[in-house]
């Protein structure tokens, strides 16, 4: 048996406080593909589509199962950030808007590439993407009351139009909960069918 740290399909399982170290072998691809990029004459066009389709999704496995540092993101945002703007070993370029910014959708004046922080499961992407401070570890339970929803729990923890929603999908109180897999065909979840 070995000693923990160790890498189990391409993450590091540890035991205690997240060490920025155990992230370094994903920093290092990221760093390693940019300078395979590096001498290439790419236009910014270029730049910004090699960061969505090849480097923001070398991360997304990790950022999923794991809850890395703050320090990690950060770091990979810095390393795509002086890709798209041109910046290289010898030569540093003005980055001329907020990484944040360029993270939003093109509707919203951004360039659309995907937020590392929202590909964080752990870190709560619902969280952000109802836009309140919801505390999503409280049992469903909790909001049933008398074979029907406790409207004023709802309030407390969701905004209205989730309520509206969650209130609106009929719940039969005659059967027994049971897990269903709409994207198969007898309902059970497997992973071929994800």
């Amino acid at each position: 048996m070995k000693a923990l740290p160790i890498t189990y399909l391409g993450a590091a399982l540890y035991k205690g406080n997240k060490r920025k170290v155990l992230y370094e072998n994903l920093i290092d691809k990221v760093r390693n593909r940019i300078s395979g990029w590096e001498h290439c004459h790419l236009s910014y066009v270029s730049r910004l589509q090699l960061i969505k389709t090849v480097l923001a999704s070398m991360p997304i496995y990790l950022l999923q199962v794991l809850n890395p540092p703050v320090s990690t993101i950060q770091k990979l945002e810095r390393l795509f950030a002086k890709f798209l703007w041109g910046s290289t070993t010898e030569q540093w370029k003005i980055h001329w808007t907020k990484w944040h910014t360029i993270c939003y959708p093109t509707e919203e004046g951004g360039l659309g590439i995907r937020n590392l922080r929202d590909m964080c499961l752990v870190e709560g992407s619902l969280d952000n993407l109802v836009g309140t401070q919801c505390n999503f570890h409280i049992p469903v339970n909790w909001f049933w009351n008398n074979q029907e929803w406790d409207i004023l729990k709802l309030q407390q923890a969701v905004p209205q139009h989730m309520i509206e929603q969650i209130t609106g999908v009929p719940i039969n109180t005659n059967q027994p909960d049971c897990l269903y897999w709409k994207l198969s065909k007898d309902g059970a979840f497997t992973t071929k069918s994800t």
